[in-house]
């Protein structure tokens, strides 16, 4: 099982795939922009999380990430100037020399004004799976969200 305790950090999403990576959403302190990180597991050890480039953590209320079972690709929420609207899916793809690629949004085929998030795959890897919903005051005033899987 993977645990930050020994490094300080707030886990919003963790994803560890077969090749004994974990890719996460973390915070360094409550209330801060979440960046993403990466932690790998060495002599039953995981290292201590390694921040990923700057461009893929740019923008605001970044969350929800997921990595393909062979760390091919990374896909992961984030609202950024150039969206759609609220938080749009982005994509990376590693590189055959272990760079990841352009930060690409996924597009209007996924993204819309809304807010796209919770990436997911089925188990097979064949079926890909998020959450699309919106922010609204509910009948006692408070903010919620309402989000139905795509």
């Amino acid at each position: 099982m993977f645990s930050l305790e020994n490094h300080n950090y707030i886990v919003s999403n963790q994803v560890t795939n077969c090749l004994a990576s974990n890719y996460f959403t973390g915070y360094k302190q409550r209330g801060v922009v979440g960046a993403l990180y990466y932690s790998r597991l060495i002599n039953g050890q995981y290292e201590e999380p390694i921040k990923l480039r700057d461009d893929m953590n740019q923008g605001e209320y970044i969350a929800g990430s997921m990595i393909a079972p062979d760390e091919s690709y990374l896909i992961w929420s984030v609202q950024r100037a150039e969206g759609f609207g609220q938080s749009d899916l982005y994509i990376s793809f590693k590189e055959q020399d272990g760079t990841w690629s352009k930060v690409i949004n996924m597009g209007a085929a996924i993204n819309t004004e809304k807010q796209e998030s919770s990436p997911q795959l089925s188990p097979d890897g064949k079926y890909f799976f998020f959450i699309r919903g919106d922010w609204h005051i509910n009948g006692s005033g408070k903010r919620v969200y309402e989000g139905k899987q795509h």
